[in-house]
């Protein structure tokens, strides 16, 4: 009787918008309290952030930004020329102080996440009992890559969000809107492409296989989500502002790349997206499915994306794939109902143990050492968290020091260094030179051949990729003085040490 009525109040909770998104944003919240209040933290320094307080700090002064000298890889802050969260966060950094800003981008995070949230467990309500469909959304939410982005700031809650919202408004047949909320999502980030692609692809599938009546209609769909498509990449291929001189896809790295996100980053997440494009396939080839299925647009969605992230020329970041998680979790729902409900009960309660106890990466195996403390990396799963702490302290040890010789470093520590309104120091720091791609929006000068010739220069060597995009590398050789260390996992993490010259005098 009692888990009758446990039911039906679950039942009944799942058909209310407004409480499932409150109960979800305040479970969030909960959850992720001890870092609400996190500074921003690598690529969203060197990205959202560095856009958004040009923008407070020039008054919004568009013509400038938009300018090729202000392009992201010529050091300039024009790093997501469409996007609309820059322009958010540029706002709050304009109206309240960087804490507010940063506690006030975590909650917009965590409020995206409970409305996609509460999209995805309306849709799997449609072919799941109210106990299942729970049971799913904890699997859904405890995948340590979408976890991860409950704990930051960035853009992928935001987006997870808009392509949660579209889909919503396609499986409820409402094309016209979710084509809208597809382009929407274009403007919150490009990566959105994706989805109108996948769009397309579906409609000629639905014109092919669908009534003849309704042909015309599917045909006209595909070329308008294929155009804005084209509309969206043409523009941002035209700007290039995110462009690296390394080419890193499967193109240039061949197995490679493939081989090591598939071992560091996606053994899990290679499983579930295996089996849920097979169970998929079981149910569509048994015609256990109609003709033009609307959930054929899931794994036309994950097939593209992962397609376009490992052949993307440019470092392919294992956060961008945050807005997959949720609509693997949905396909792989869906096809457990070849299974039968006490079958996929236990799937997903196992699934939900083992992404439970991989939270900080206990299931994953080890980076190489160089990349011991790469956040781009880290974001597999929470283990990014340990840096944020582990800057802070560096931040505040170097702030505190009574007399500060020069001290070279890469990216992103000459704006944690002398950019206040990150919050890792509370006044510009002098004495702190960039090296490699310059930051002009951060006041670190670039460091000059007198200081790279000085054997007391301070060098800061960080177990990241930007230590080997920017060469030479800072790794110490032996016999140099280290005069502060910090490690993760027992591994060298950041090591600030003086006694070499990196320009030889004569």
């Amino acid at each position: 009787m009692a888990a009758g009525s446990i039911e039906r109040q679950l039942a009944k909770l799942l058909q209310s918008r407004a409480q499932l998104f409150a109960l979800l944003f305040f479970l969030f919240a909960l959850l992720n309290i001890s870092t609400l209040a996190n500074p921003p933290y690598w690529d969203e320094i060197l990205g959202l952030h560095n856009q958004a307080i040009y923008l407070a700090r020039s008054n919004f002064d568009l013509p400038q930004l938009y300018r090729a000298q202000e392009q992201f890889r010529n050091g300039g802050s024009c790093v997501y020329p469409f996007g609309i969260m820059p322009f958010v966060y540029g706002a709050l950094y304009s109206l309240l102080p960087p804490v507010a800003v940063h506690i006030a981008g975590h909650l917009i995070n965590l409020a995206s996440l409970a409305a996609a949230g509460m999209l995805f467990l309306r849709l799997v309500r449609k072919f799941c009992s109210p106990g299942l469909t729970l049971l799913w959304g904890i699997a859904a939410f405890s995948e340590p890559i979408l976890s991860g982005r409950m704990a930051a700031q960035g853009q992928e809650a935001a987006l997870a969000f808009g392509i949660m919202l579209s889909l919503s408004l396609f499986f409820n047949r409402r094309e016209k809107a979710a084509l809208a909320a597809a382009f929407a999502a274009c403007l919150i980030k490009t990566t959105g492409i994706v989805l109108l692609c996948a769009y397309a692809v579906w409609f000629l599938y639905a014109a092919a296989a669908g009534p003849v009546q309704e042909r015309r209609k599917k045909l006209l769909a595909a070329l308008a989500s294929g155009a804005a498509a084209v509309l969206f990449y043409s523009s941002a291929a035209l700007l290039a502002t995110q462009d690296y001189p390394e080419k890193s896809g499967v193109f240039h790295l061949g197995i490679a790349l493939l081989r090591y996100h598939l071992v560091h980053f996606y053994p899990w997440v290679a499983l579930k997206l295996a089996a849920a494009l097979l169970l998929f396939a079981y149910l569509f080839f048994r015609r256990r499915l109609p003709s033009a299925c609307r959930m054929a647009i899931l794994p036309v969605f994950l097939g593209g994306f992962f397609a376009a992230y490992f052949i993307y020329t440019g470092p392919q970041l294992v956060r961008y794939s945050a807005i997959a998680m949720l609509p693997l979790t949905l396909l792989l729902a869906y096809g457990f109902r070849a299974c039968g409900e006490k079958r996929a009960a236990l799937a997903a309660a196992v699934l939900c143990a083992l992404q439970l106890m991989n939270q900080y990466g206990a299931l994953l195996p080890e980076l190489p050492p160089h990349l011991a403390a790469d956040p781009s990396q880290l974001e597999r799963s929470r283990e990014f968290l340990k840096v944020i702490e582990m800057n802070r302290a560096f931040a505040r040890e170097v702030e505190n020091a009574p007399v500060l010789p020069p001290l070279v470093c890469k990216w992103p520590y000459p704006q944690i260094l002398t950019m206040p309104e990150l919050r890792y120091v509370s006044r510009p720091l002098e004495n702190v030179f960039s090296y490699g791609l310059h930051a002009r929006y951060a006041p670190a000068p670039e460091a000059d051949p007198a200081t790279l010739s000085d054997g007391n220069t301070l060098y800061l060597y960080a177990a990241d990729s930007m230590d080997s995009w920017f060469l030479p590398r800072f790794a110490p050789p032996p016999g140099v003085r280290v005069v502060y260390a910090a490690d993760l996992g027992g591994r060298p993490a950041l090591l600030l040490f003086s006694g070499i010259r990196l320009l030889k005098t004569p």
